[in-house]
C-alpha cells in the first residue's frame, strides 16, 4: 500500500526479455494506491525489453487497486512496447512520454 516507485533510471542494451518496471500482484497479494512516476527507462537495440512497464495482475486471488503511471521518459524501440496490457482496477496512465518520437504516449 502506498508504495512510490520515482526517479529511476532503467538501461536495457542487451537481450533480456523482461520488463522495465514491473508491479504485479501474485500470490495472494493486494497492492494499492501505488505511484510509477518520473522514471527514465531506454531499450535500445533489438528487442532487448518485453515491455518499458507492465500492471498486472496474476491468476488467482491477487488484486491491484489504484495505480498511477505518470511523468516517465520511455525509449520504447528495443522492445514491443512502452506499456504491456493492464490488469487491476482504478489505473491512471498520464503524462507519459515517448522519448524516440517526442509527444505524449496514449494509455493502453
Amino acid at each position: 500500500t502506498n508504495s512510490v516507485i520515482s526517479f529511476n533510471t532503467v538501461y536495457q542494451s542487451n537481450p533480456s526479455g523482461n520488463q522495465g518496471l514491473q508491479i504485479e500482484a501474485q500470490n495472494g497479494s493486494t497492492i494499492t494506491n501505488t505511484w510509477v512516476q518520473n522514471n527514465v527507462i531506454v531499450a535500445r537495440g533489438a528487442r532487448t525489453m518485453s515491455y518499458s512497464i507492465f500492471v498486472g495482475v496474476a491468476s488467482g486471488p491477487n488484486t491491484i487497486d489504484g495505480v498511477v503511471v505518470a511523468n516517465n521518459y520511455i525509449d520504447f524501440s528495443g522492445a514491443y512496447g512502452p506499456f504491456y496490457k493492464p490488469g487491476g482496477s482504478h489505473l491512471l496512465y498520464t503524462g507519459n512520454v515517448d522519448m524516440s518520437r517526442g509527444g505524449l504516449l496514449p494509455a493502453p
